[in-house]
This record gives C-alpha cells, sequence and structure tokens, in this order.
C-alpha cells in the first residue's frame, strides 16, 4: 500500500519542479498514466492537464515568476483531484498561503546581498592607493565574488527552501478518503540529498548517476507517512476507462526501466 502510494505521488509530481522543458515533462507524464491506469489507478488526462501546465508556467514567466506559488499549488490540485486509488478518489484543498514569504525570499535575498556587495564595491574604490593596495581592483573583484556567491549559492538554496516548505504543505493538503499525509522533510535534508548525489557522482567518475533515482525513491519513502485507517474493500479494481492510443507500446519498450 505504501509502496504504491509513494510511486504516485513520484509519479504525478512529474513536472512540478522542472521550469526547464514544459513540453517534455508532459510527454514523460504519458507513460505513468499508461501504467497507473493499468493497475488500480484512473490516473489523470494528460491532454487537458498539459494545457494548463504550458498555460500557468507561461503565466510565471510573462509576471517574472512572481505568480509562481499559485502556479503550481493549483497544478498539484488539478493533477491529484483527477486521481483514484480503486474507488476512493483523492482530495487536494492546497493553497500559497504560508508559501508566499518563502518564495520572496528568493527575490529578497539575493537582492541584499547584491545591496551589500554594492555597497562593499563602493567603500571599497573609494579607498585611496595608500590605504589599500589597487583599492579599485580589490573592490571590483570582492563585488564580482560576491555575485558569483549570490547566484550560485543564495537563489538555489533559497529556491530550495521553498519547494521543502512546499511538499511539506502539499502532503497535509492531500488526502485519500480518510487517510491523511504527512512530508517531513526538512531544507537541510533536501540539500543533504543533492549534495549526496553530486558527491556519489564525482566519487564514481559519473557512474553513480545511476542510483540516483534509488536514493531519491528511498528519501522519498522515508520521509512521507501516511495516517488513517484503510477499508480494503473500498479498493477495489477501478472500472474507470483508460485512454487506449498507442495501446501496449510503453509495455512493450518497458518506457519506466529506460
Amino acid at each position: 500500500m505504501l509502496l504504491a502510494l509513494g510511486a504516485a505521488w513520484l509519479g504525478a509530481s512529474c513536472g512540478v519542479v522542472d521550469v526547464g522543458a514544459p513540453p517534455a515533462d508532459i510527454n514523460a507524464c504519458r507513460p505513468s498514466q499508461r501504467y497507473f491506469v493499468e493497475t488500480v489507478w484512473p490516473g489523470y488526462l494528460t491532454a487537458s492537464y498539459g494545457g494548463k501546465y504550458l498555460g500557468r508556467y507561461f503565466l510565471s514567466f510573462m509576471t517574472w515568476f512572481i505568480v509562481f506559488p499559485w502556479a503550481v499549488t493549483q497544478l498539484w490540485n488539478d493533477r491529484w483531484d483527477r486521481m483514484s486509488f480503486g474507488q476512493v478518489e483523492f482530495r487536494s484543498d492546497l493553497d500559497a498561503e504560508g508559501l508566499k514569504w518563502r518564495w520572496a525570499l528568493v527575490y529578497l535575498v539575493p537582492i541584499g546581498a547584491l545591496f551589500v556587495a554594492g555597497i562593499i564595491g563602493v567603500g571599497l574604490l573609494g579607498l585611496g592607493g595608500d590605504q589599500i593596495a589597487a583599492g579599485p581592483a580589490a573592490g571590483l573583484g570582492a563585488t564580482l565574488l560576491l555575485l558569483l556567491v549570490v547566484f550560485y549559492l543564495a537563489i538555489p538554496l533559497m529556491t530550495l527552501h521553498w519547494f521543502a516548505g512546499f511538499y511539506r504543505k502539499a502532503a497535509e493538503a492531500t488526502k485519500l478518503g480518510d487517510l491523511e499525509f504527512r512530508f517531513d522533510a526538512t531544507t537541510l535534508q533536501w540539500l543533504r540529498l543533492f549534495l549526496g548525489n553530486v558527491a556519489l557522482a564525482v566519487v564514481t567518475l559519473g557512474f553513480g548517476l545511476t542510483y540516483w533515482g534509488y536514493r531519491n525513491w528511498a528519501f522519498m519513502v522515508r520521509h512521507l507517512h501516511i495516517y488513517g485507517t484503510v477499508d480494503v474493500g473500498d479498493l477495489a479494481q477501478s472500472r474507470t476507462r483508460a485512454p487506449v492510443e498507442a495501446e501496449g507500446w510503453a509495455d512493450a519498450f518497458d518506457v519506466g526501466a529506460i
């Protein structure tokens, strides 16, 4: 039961955090949908969901991602409200309350760091040659160094901080019948996962990339908790009609393994 719900959690989360290539994410969801509907998962309609996905990410892009928290919370609700386990339907009422300030940090922390870097740079540039060796050059170098720190550390860390809070809140807002979910991974634990993946790849000269999926799966299962009671009679095989396009191709080529 836990493994099935974990599979759904990971499969239905495809496209949530990847802002790079929405069309590819939508196509990647098709085999997952196929696997779900062949078991006890009615799945979700990728075509209609794909339009919402593209539209809300386009709106986020046009607003410099200011509305991003609203967009991803609505996409989460759209995705899970279309799914069920057997005859038991999921319910999700996730909103952006409590997440907006985390997303604001993605903007405020870099801006604050840039402001401090500017003050330091101007101060160093204003020093005379008798006070500091190569004062202007040193000031420019310090400013550039702080800029690199901002873009390579502050922004990714604040984004990770936001997603850690997002998944905790999303789990609490999602229900399956009488079952409730909790996800307790903190920002530091997410950071350890990603740094561990990078270290594994570097130490093994790239061979460790094959174990990223196992590490990610174990991380999700360890931190996902389910509370409540299960009525086994309600978890009957779903009779929901499934899409039949490309019948059997995903299974024949074992797309999931690839």
